[in-house]
This record gives C-alpha cells, sequence and structure tokens, in this order.
C-alpha cells in the first residue's frame, strides 16, 4: 500500500456497523418478544457487537499510529476531540457488549430485559459514531489532515508550523515571543 494509510481504508466497518447495529438490534429484540425468534437469534446480535468492538479497537489502534502523522500538519490538539469521541465509542461499545452478553446467560424474562437494554445502548453507540466520523471528516477535509500524504505535505507543514499559538510564558501569564 506504500505511503497510504490503513486508518481511512479501515474505519468504516465499525462505523458502518455501529449504524446497522440499532436496526438489528431492534429486530431481534421484538422478534424474541413476540415469540418469534429466541436466545439462538440474539447470539447473532452479540456476535456483531462483539465485531464491532474487534474492529473499533483495532481502527482506534490504527489512528493513533496515523496521529503522528497527522500532528506534523495539524495545530496541537486538534486530533484531540476526535480521539476523544473514539475512546468514548470504543467503551461504550464494549458496555453494549457486556449488556448484550447479559443476554445470552441470564434467565429468559431477564435475558429479554437484557436485550432490550442492549437495543437502547446501541442507538447511544451509534450517536456516538456518527459524532467520531464527523469529526474524522473534519480532520481530513476541513483541518488537512490528509495533506500529509500529498504532494504539498510540505506547505502543510510550514502553514500548521505558522498556526502554532505561542506558548505562554508561565511567570507573567503572557505570549513568548
Amino acid at each position: 500500500m506504500g505511503d497510504v494509510p490503513l486508518h481511512p481504508a479501515v474505519v468504516h466497518l465499525p462505523l458502518g456497523l455501529a449504524i446497522l447495529m440499532p436496526l438489528l438490534a431492534l429486530v431481534f429484540t421484538l422478534a424474541w418478544w413476540k415469540g418469534w425468534s429466541s436466545r439462538r437469534g440474539w447470539a447473532l446480535v452479540f456476535g456483531l457487537q462483539l465485531l464491532l468492538v474487534g474492529a473499533g479497537l483495532f481502527v482506534k489502534q490504527t489512528g493513533e499510529r496515523e496521529n503522528r502523522n497527522a500532528r506534523r500538519v495539524l495545530v496541537r490538539g486538534t486530533v484531540r476531540p476526535h480521539s476523544k469521541a473514539a475512546d468514548l465509542f470504543v467503551l461504550a461499545s464494549g458496555a453494549t457488549l457486556v449488556i448484550a452478553g447479559l443476554g445470552l446467560v441470564l434467565r429468559e424474562r431477564q435475558a429479554r430485559w437484557a436485550a432490550a437494554a442492549a437495543t437502547v445502548a446501541t442507538f447511544v453507540v451509534a450517536g456516538i459514531a456518527v459524532r467520531v466520523g464527523h469529526l474524522g471528516g473534519e480532520l481530513v477535509y476541513v483541518k488537512g489532515a490528509a495533506t500529509v500524504y500529498t504532494a504539498d505535505s510540505t506547505a502543510a507543514i510550514q502553514r500548521a508550523a505558522a498556526a502554532q499559538p505561542p506558548a505562554l510564558d508561565t511567570t507573567r501569564g503572557a505570549p513568548r515571543r
């Protein structure tokens, strides 16, 4: 792949799955409550949520590697909101996985309630996924994070360096020049 970064190539799997999970979880939860499906159907939702968590962890790792390159062309602290949102995404996805897992181990009535709670949690995860994706897109398309891979990367690095705020002189609280 050469100089093409891995992060943008793999980020769409967890984001797309996170958007799809509420629909799948809702369908399987309703089917279970109506008696059209069983705990076995819920196992599919659990498996997909497990895939979501694994993919989220992998993408988070590739993003952390990519952060080093992006810092060459971005103003300090620009990546932080995206990174923090990604942390929240992985944490919320993991918590949803635990709740979904309860649907596989609890007694029937409690398991269906756990499935309902996990379904609600998938909507929260989807909302976080939209936020993470928006912030990532903003880094690339608005703030120029991808310019590190373009022929114009030297100019972008110089622009980012010029845009860095001056360091504060902690003894006086005024910018140092």
